[in-house]
């Protein structure tokens, strides 16, 4: 008897140095609960919008106005007179438009945009480019 008590307490010291051989009932039992996939986050999609800005009499009618980032401007020249919107900083120019002609730019950044007429020093505009935030 003494030798079967002692084979079973070595069996056990041996067991508990060891945590492969630990039986964990709760580890077989339970069933593992699945993580939810998180949902993506869309990205917003910028509202764009067509603005217009009529050039007569010599002036950029609307000469300041303000546009969110993906808007575009279409400028009309209404004067028999040939005119430009020329950007100061070169970001675009419409080359000369004639009398009815259009010329589009849609803005993609944010910032003051201070355009001119290349053709008649006076005649100036602004635009003013918000983010989606308004700055």
């Amino acid at each position: 008897m003494k030798k079967i008590l002692a084979i079973i307490l070595i069996f056990i010291f041996s067991c508990s140095n060891n945590e492969e051989l630990v039986f964990n009932s709760e580890a077989i039992l339970s069933t593992p609960v699945p993580e939810p996939t998180p949902m993506p986050t869309p990205t917003p999609t910028p509202i764009s919008s067509l603005e217009k800005i009529k050039i007569s009499g010599f002036k950029f009618i609307d000469n300041e106005i303000s546009i969110n980032v993906g808007s575009s401007i279409i400028w009309t020249n209404n004067d028999t007179s040939m005119h430009t919107a020329t950007s100061i900083d070169s970001k675009f120019d419409s080359g000369y438009l004639y009398e009815n002609q259009t010329y589009e730019f849609k803005f993609l950044n944010a910032g003051i945009y201070t355009y001119r007429c290349s053709l008649h020093s006076g005649m100036i505009g602004k635009i003013n480019v918000f983010a989606e935030n308004g700055l």
